[in-house]
C-alpha cells in the first residue's frame, strides 16, 4: 500500500502507471519466493491494464469511498465504479480483493453486487464489533455478510 509521510492509514492505491518502476521490483521479489502478490488501487477501471503489467496477482480495491457514500445519493456511483474495476481487474487476470471501511452495514450489498470480489480485508471493523458482540458471534455475522446476506450490526455503526 502506498503511504505518503503522515499517513496514519492508506487513503489512496497506486498511481499505475506512473509508479510502475516503484511496484514492479517489489512484486517481482515476493514472486520469487512463491509469495502471492496484491496491489492496492482506487475503483480506477481504465487502469486495471496498467496493474496487470505490473505481474501482480491480485488487486485490492481501495473501498473507502464506496464506505463514505453509504446512505447518501453517490452510492450508486461508488459502487458502480467498484464493480467496473473488478470487471476491468478479472479481464486483465487478476483476481479482486476489497477493503478499507467495510463493516456489517455495507459489505452485503458489496459482496451481492460485486461478486468478482474473492476476499475482503475487514479487520478493523471486525474487532470492533467483537468488543460488543464477542468474537464468535462476530466471526460469523462477517462469514454471513461476505456472502452478501443481511446481517444485524452494532449500534456502533
Amino acid at each position: 500500500m502506498p503511504v505518503k509521510p503522515g499517513e496514519i492509514t492508506s487513503d489512496h492505491g497506486w498511481d499505475l502507471p506512473r509508479q510502475h518502476g516503484t511496484v514492479v521490483p517489489i512484486i517481482e521479489r515476493l514472486k520469487a519466493r512463491g509469495i502471492r502478490t496484491a496491489v492496492f488501487v482506487d475503483a480506477v477501471p481504465e487502469m486495471m491494464p496498467a496493474v496487470a503489467a505490473t505481474g501482480v496477482d491480485r488487486i485490492e480495491i481501495y473501498t473507502e469511498p464506496y464506505a463514505a457514500a453509504w446512505g447518501t445519493g453517490q452510492l450508486k456511483d461508488e459502487i458502480d465504479r467498484v464493480k467496473r474495476t473488478a470487471a476491468a481487474a478479472v479481464a486483465a487476470g487478476m483476481k479482486v480483493n476489497a477493503g478499507h471501511d467495510l463493516n456489517l452495514r455495507n459489505t452485503p450489498l458489496l459482496a451481492r453486487t460485486v461478486p468478482d470480489i474473492v476476499e475482503a480485508s475487514i479487520g478493523h471493523a471486525l474487532i470492533a464489533d467483537a468488543l460488543y458482540l464477542g468474537l464468535a458471534d462476530t466471526v460469523e455475522r462477517y462469514v454471513r455478510a461476505c456472502r452478501g446476506e443481511a446481517v444485524d450490526a452494532p449500534i456502533t455503526q
